[in-house]
């Protein structure tokens, strides 16, 4: 009786990919929904400009995007930038966020001026550390990223936080955000005290880490970011 080849699916032949499909769009890592927030006491007033410390915004940030809040002196974009972080309180919306770091954010967040760059990544790296004694294995792990964070620095590790440049500074603190293996990075007034060049440089070294990252600037041009979101009172 011949055989009949009725109902068979040969697996050796690869199914044709379409061709068309669209690619799949990763999900958010950070996202939020009308965040504002409303000086407590204040937000009854009549005039609740008043009390706006920033207007209701949305936001969704993607791996591997850079996104820029964009808003004059005093438009709130520090206090939403933190709000965003999960480090300052908002009284509207509401946000969902995988893991954050700051970079430098001023007065918040900023390196101790009589400690070295090397001292700061150790110390962070301590802090890092899983609880109960150290290992060989992560003795050995922690030196290695401690080298690979020096490798980074375009300056020498040994250098006090009080001789930096404002570039140095925030090239530090990214690497004191890395060490923490976060999905977002976090930077404040990314155009103080910076050159255009020096901007351009600080948006290379961020786009390299592979982050996502949310900064604060009055002019976003130099960043050339993913999106732009205004910030206003």
């Amino acid at each position: 009786m011949a055989s009949s080849d009725e109902g068979r699916v040969d697996v050796e032949q690869p199914l044709e990919e379409d061709e068309t499909a669209e690619p799949a769009v990763p999900a958010p890592v950070l996202a939020a929904r009308g965040l504002g927030h409303q000086a407590p006491g204040r937000a009854r007033r009549a005039d609740r400009t008043k009390g706006t410390v920033f207007r209701p915004f949305d936001l969704a940030v993607r791996p591997g995007e850079l996104v820029a809040l964009s808003g004059a002196p005093g438009s709130g974009r520090t206090a939403a930038l933190l709000s965003l972080m999960g480090n300052f309180r908002h009284s509207d919306g509401a946000v969902e966020r995988a893991k954050t770091a700051l970079g430098l954010v001023r007065g918040v967040h900023e390196p101790e001026p009589m400690l070295t760059a090397r001292e700061h990544l150790g110390e962070r790296l301590r802090l890092l550390r899983p609880v109960g004694l150290p290992t060989r294995a992560r003795r050995e792990e922690r030196q290695a990223r401690l080298a690979d964070a020096e490798r980074r620095l375009p300056f020498d590790p040994g250098t006090k936080a009080r001789d930096l440049t404002p570039l140095d500074r925030h090239l530090l603190m990214i690497e004191l955000a890395r060490l923490a293996d976060p999905a977002v990075i976090a930077v404040d007034d990314a155009d103080v005290q910076l050159t255009a060049d020096e901007q351009a440089e600080l948006a290379d070294a961020l786009r390299a880490t592979g982050c996502a990252v949310v900064l604060t600037v009055r002019e976003a041009t130099a960043y050339a970011p993913d999106q732009i979101v205004e910030i206003t009172r």
